[in-house]
């Protein structure tokens, strides 16, 4: 994977939570990108877990740790599952 220097100011009060060296700020703001793009829906799990070198499983604990759902449904789209699952005999 290609990297790329980007230069980037930051309160220092926020700095304070990503830690004191430049190595747990940069692994910390890439953490924070990458959950917040798979949120979003922009990128996948599995992508972000390439992105920040840890395992699939290691990803879902990651977003579990900080609410982030691996599955995004529309209110349509969960009226419709709850609709067929009503459906279904008892």
């Amino acid at each position: 994977m290609t990297l790329k220097t980007i230069q980037l100011k930051l309160p220092e009060g926020l700095l304070s939570y990503f830690g004191n060296s430049k190595a747990e700020i940069q692994r910390h703001v890439t953490q924070v990108l990458a959950l917040t793009l798979v949120g979003q829906g922009t990128v996948t799990a599995s992508y972000a877990a390439g992105v920040l070198g840890c395992s699939y499983h290691e990803m879902l604990d990651l977003m579990t740790k900080h609410n982030v759902p691996l599955i995004r449904y529309s209110p349509d789209e969960v009226d419709a599952g709850l609709k067929t699952l009503k459906s279904y005999p008892r």
